[in-house]
């Protein structure tokens, strides 16, 4: 029995349902749109988690500061918030973490540990994010007007290999 790699891997990589984030927000569906906020959220919150369970160390820049915390704390609730109910300002709030991190590099600078290019690959990093955070508000905005237009790619259920099913079927008993 042979697997058939890159079938496979489109369908569970490069789905044009499951992962959008290729396609322009004015094209996306509302399922589209849907897959592409649970992918951000399962991104953001984990990082909001340790950003926020970080600062209260103490061996930050910083030191101990508990509004830092609170911060990064409530920007990973209001992105399970947008999450869970597509709300716009849920969605602006969870965009400014990156700024939030950029204004912090700024004001507190980067650890002794991160030399020149280190800081130059996570300031290219975190931009990055706050460009991807602005199609998270686009999205959050044009939301509320998305349909499933017939023409849109559908979401496959995730099952076995279709081969497998067939070998199930007939088996005898």
């Amino acid at each position: 029995m042979a697997l058939d790699w890159e079938k496979m891997f489109k369908r569970y990589v490069i789905d044009d349902a499951r992962t959008p984030q290729f396609i322009r927000v004015s094209k996306l569906s509302r399922t589209q749109a849907h897959y592409e906020i649970l992918f951000y959220a399962l991104l953001v919150v984990p990082v909001c988690i340790m950003l926020g369970v970080a600062s209260l160390s103490g061996k930050l820049p910083h030191g101990d500061a508990p509004m830092v915390a609170m911060y990064a704390l409530a920007v990973g609730w209001a992105t399970i918030v947008f999450a869970w109910s597509k709300n716009q300002i849920a969605a602006t709030f969870s965009a400014t973490m990156p700024l939030a991190l950029l204004l912090y590099f700024v004001l507190f600078g980067f650890p002794l540990k991160m030399s020149g290019p280190d800081s130059v690959i996570v300031v290219a990093i975190v931009s990055a994010w706050a460009a991807y955070n602005w199609r998270i508000v686009m999205l959050a905005a044009a939301y509320p007007g998305m349909i499933d237009r017939p023409d849109s790619p559908v979401a496959k259920p995730r099952r076995r290999h279709p081969e497998f099913l067939e070998q199930d079927d007939n088996k005898d008993p």
